[in-house]
């Protein structure tokens, strides 16, 4: 038997929990043999080594799902732990831009839009032009909540002399 403390990342507590505790408690029926207790952000667990390792991963999964996605539904955590989708956090190529309330995907649709996303992850400043309609507002207001809600992406230069408030 073995110890382990885990401490929620930075995510929405309700998120990962569920209205009262639902998705906390479907995750702890998943490890029977193991003793599952939360405590505000950290999470105390107790067990073999082999059943914490494997609820230690799984928490590391949905813990990058929900920063990634701001989101965990009942069903894509039952798809989870039933071992039907797998996600895996790799660091490749995602046509998703951003995610929106309720999960909605906001995407580059056309190829120009795709250069602008392109063109915007290599360099500090574009600029675009084009007719009205194209998308071009749509894809730098995207790419610009992209870079609010991630804290890892890279920041210009200009960030880096300024603070904001």
């Amino acid at each position: 038997m073995i110890d382990k403390e885990i401490y929620l990342p930075n995510i929405d507590p309700i998120e990962f929990f569920g209205p009262n505790n639902i998705k906390f408690k479907l995750i702890c029926s998943k490890f029977p043999k193991c003793k599952i207790v939360s405590r505000g952000n950290l999470i105390k667990v107790q067990g073999s080594e082999h059943d914490v390792s494997q609820l230690d991963d799984l928490l590391t999964l949905l813990f990058w799902h929900i920063e990634k996605y701001q989101t965990l539904t009942m069903q894509h955590l039952e798809l989870i732990l039933a071992g039907e989708k797998e996600l895996k956090p790799v660091d490749g190529k995602d046509d998703v831009l951003v995610y929106g309330p309720g999960g909605h995907r906001v995407v580059a649709k056309t190829p120009n839009q795709h250069k602008i996303v392109n063109a915007s992850n290599q360099n500090d400043m574009i600029f675009a032009i084009g007719p009205a309609g194209t998308g071009k507002t749509y894809t730098a207001v995207a790419l610009a909540v992209r870079a609010l809600r991630d804290p890892r992406s890279k920041p210009g230069k200009i960030w880096d002399s300024y603070r904001v408030i």
